[in-house]
């Protein structure tokens, strides 16, 4: 007899998430590394985290999305929220409509938090898609709005992990990074230039930012250590 083709699993639709669905692997173990050094990298709690790099196309998504899932394999509630309004990727990852997200939801009042917060296949991981608007991006996320979602994202949720646009080129991440309680900044290996990195951090901590660390990326290893 023959055998039926089994159907493709949903989670081939997912790409870029080994921390999700290839658990064993090296990288899996890192980002369940960095998900403990970060919290225990502050005196101060940290449930709300923003993931942003010096420069864009430095692999910031791609960490932040693992870091996500990471969070909700230890059991915890985690929402992944796509904060980068100019060039969003979160719906894409997750193979979701782009519709409705965080934008729409600053931009109209009429617009609720029920309405742009998507379950995922992931237990314990909910996200938010950066959604449409045609307001500045930056004065979206510098809104009483925007201070006040994260005061409620904080009731509902054990974890609030922000994707965010690069520091250097716009001024929307270092808004950002006033409003949550750690920062990492993102250092792919070989694409950083080390004074973007330095520039980055500098400005990070004029706004007084919790900048917690950083994360090494792209790295090119001989051997799994």
């Amino acid at each position: 007899m023959k055998k039926s083709t089994p159907k493709k699993s949903a989670r081939k639709n997912i790409v870029g998430l080994p921390a999700a669905f290839d658990e064993s692997s090296i990288t899996a173990e890192q980002f369940r590394e960095i998900r403990t050094n970060i919290q225990f990298s502050s005196e101060k709690a940290v449930s709300t985290l923003m993931v942003t790099s010096a420069e864009q196309s430095e692999g910031t998504s791609s960490v932040a999305s693992n870091l996500a899932v990471s969070w909700a394999k230890l059991g915890k509630k985690t929402i992944f929220i796509d904060a980068n309004l100019r060039n969003p990727s979160v719906h894409d990852t997750f193979c979701v409509s782009n519709q409705l997200g965080l934008a729409s939801m600053l931009d109209d009042s009429n617009v609720c938090l029920k309405k742009v917060i998507k379950k995922t296949q992931i237990k314990k991981l909910s996200i938010m898609t950066s959604g449409v608007s045609s307001e500045n991006p930056a004065d979206l996320l510098n809104s009483n709005r925007m201070t006040h979602l994260i005061k409620e994202l904080k009731k509902d949720f054990d974890m609030v992990i922000f994707d965010t646009p690069a520091i250097l080129p716009v001024a929307d991440g270092r808004i950002l990074a006033t409003k949550v309680d750690g920062v990492i900044l993102v250092t792919p290996q070989g694409i950083a230039r080390k004074h973007s990195v330095i520039k980055a951090a500098k400005f990070l901590r004029s706004v007084h930012a919790n900048l917690l660390g950083a994360i090494f990326n792209k790295v090119v290893t001989k051997n799994k250590y």
